[in-house]
């Protein structure tokens, strides 16, 4: 009988070593895991802390208005860029000619790129 326990003891023990040390070293791989994950999480913040930086200064008013004069050749409208519904519409069924009439009342007429570029590009070439 002692022989039976002293077996089964040394099984018991074999058997608990040997699950301590395959828990031993996923404990140990997670660890080293984890250590990355950390890692990159501290870069993404680093690149993240750049980024914000950057778009602080892409967004400075100052600088946006300055590059706006620069390369955007942007005029004030004029009264004659505002269309009604109605000469929308006429402007669109005359989109293949030359000239054409914004406004019969007053009489004002403009050449196709000046009513392509009051409607954003509506009128087709």
């Amino acid at each position: 009988m002692i022989r039976g326990t002293t077996f089964f003891s040394v099984l018991f023990a074999a058997l608990a070593g040997v699950g301590l040390f395959v828990v031993k070293n996923q404990v140990q791989s997670l660890e080293v895991e984890l250590t990355r994950i950390n890692r990159e999480i501290r870069e993404e913040r680093e690149d993240l802390h750049v980024l914000r930086a950057e778009w602080s200064h892409l967004n400075e008013p100052g600088r946006l208005e300055m590059l706006a004069s620069k390369y955007l050749e942007l005029i004030p409208l004029e009264a004659i860029q505002f269309l009604s519904e109605d000469n929308i519409s006429e402007v669109i069924n005359h989109q293949n000619g030359h000239e054409i009439s914004i406004n019969k009342e007053i009489g004002i007429t403009s050449s196709k790129s000046v009513i392509k570029r009051s409607l954003g590009g509506v009128v087709s070439e």
